[in-house]
C-alpha cells in the first residue's frame, strides 16, 4: 500500500514527467486507470485481511494467498472493464506480452458482444488461475467457492478505516516476526 503514497511516483500522476508528457490523452488516462486499478487491488487485499482464514502473518506460506490474489485481480478487472479504450491504450504502453497483458487481453478484449466481466469470469474460471501460475503462485489451494466467500467478505465491509486496518496488519506482522526471533 505504501507504494501508492510514495512521492517518487508523483511524476506519474502530476503530469510533469517526460514519460507522461509524451503520451496521448488516452494513454495518460490509461496510466491513471491502471494505477487506480492497482490501488483497488491493494485495498481489496486489505479488506480480506480481516477474514479469519486469511493469515498474512505467514507471508508466502498463507494458504489463502492464491484465493486473495484471485479476488483482488477479479475486482481490478471489474474496474478496468469500465474504462473506455483501456486495453487499446494499455497495449501501447507495454512491451512484449507479459502475463498481466495476456490476462487483460483475454478478460477485457475477449468478451462476447454485450457480455459483462462477471459473465466472462464465470465462463473462464481458469483465466485467473493461469495468470496466477504464470506470475509464480501455487494455485493448488485456489477454489471458486473460497473466492466467492472472500468476495462476499469484501463486499460486506462497511465503514472500514483502511489506514487503521493497515496499521493493525503491520503491527501483527511485526509481532509475528518478534515471536519467530524469540523462538530461535
Amino acid at each position: 500500500f505504501h507504494v501508492f503514497v510514495d512521492r517518487s511516483l508523483r511524476g506519474l500522476v502530476d503530469g510533469k514527467s517526460e514519460f507522461i508528457k509524451n503520451r496521448s490523452p488516452g494513454e495518460r488516462q490509461t496510466i491513471l486507470a491502471f494505477l487506480t486499478g492497482q490501488l483497488l487491488h491493494e485495498t481489496v487485499e486489505l479488506l480480506m485481511e480481516s477474514d479469519p482464514g486469511v493469515r498474512w502473518d505467514l507471508g508466502e506460506l498463507d494458504p489463502e494467498l492464491p484465493n486473495t490474489e484471485a479476488v483482488a485481480t477479479r475486482m481490478e478487472l471489474r474496474f478496468l472493464a469500465n474504462v473506455p479504450h483501456f486495453l487499446e491504450h494499455f497495449r501501447s504502453l507495454v512491451r512484449g506480452t507479459p502475463p498481466l497483458l495476456q490476462l487483460y487481453e483475454a478478460a477485457l478484449g475477449g468478451r462476447r458482444e454485450g457480455e459483462s466481466i462477471d459473465d466472462w469470469l464465470e465462463r473462464n474460471p481458469e483465466a485467473i488461475s493461469t495468470f496466477l501460475t504464470q506470475i509464480g503462485y501455487d494455485t493448488k489451494q485456489l477454489t471458486a467457492q473460497r473466492v466467492n466467500q472472500l468476495e462476499a467478505h469484501v463486499l460486506s465491509q462497511r465503514d472500514v478505516n483502511l489506514l487503521t486496518r493497515e496499521r493493525e496488519w503491520i503491527h501483527a506482522r511485526d509481532e509475528s516476526a518478534r515471536l519467530v526471533e524469540r523462538a530461535k
